[in-house]
C-alpha cells in the first residue's frame, strides 16, 4: 500500500527509463517528484493540440506591428542621413 495522499501506478519498463531520466536532469530525489514533473511538463505543452487560433492571430498582430516598425526606423534613417 502506498503512503496516505499517494496513488500507486504501474509503468512499463520503457517509461520507468524516461523517468529515470527526468530525475537525472531535474535533479530530483525520487520516482514520484519525476512523475509530478512531467505530467505538470505536459499539461504546459497540451499535448495533442495545435497552436490555438488566437495565439496564431496575436502572433499575427505583432510581427505586423514589428514590421511597420521596422519601416518606420528605415525610414526615420533615411531622413537622418540626408540631412547630413
Amino acid at each position: 500500500m502506498p503512503p496516505e495522499g499517494y496513488q500507486s501506478i504501474t509503468v512499463s519498463d520503457e517509461t520507468a527509463n524516461l523517468l529515470a531520466q527526468v530525475m537525472i536532469s531535474g535533479d530530483l530525489d525520487n520516482m514520484s517528484e519525476a512523475v509530478t514533473v512531467s505530467a505538470k511538463a505536459a499539461l504546459d505543452q497540451d499535448l495533442g493540440r495545435g497552436p490555438d487560433l488566437e495565439d496564431v492571430d496575436d502572433l499575427d498582430r505583432t510581427l505586423q506591428q514589428l514590421h511597420e516598425a521596422h519601416l518606420q526606423i528605415a525610414s526615420s534613417l533615411g531622413e537622418l542621413q540626408e540631412r547630413l
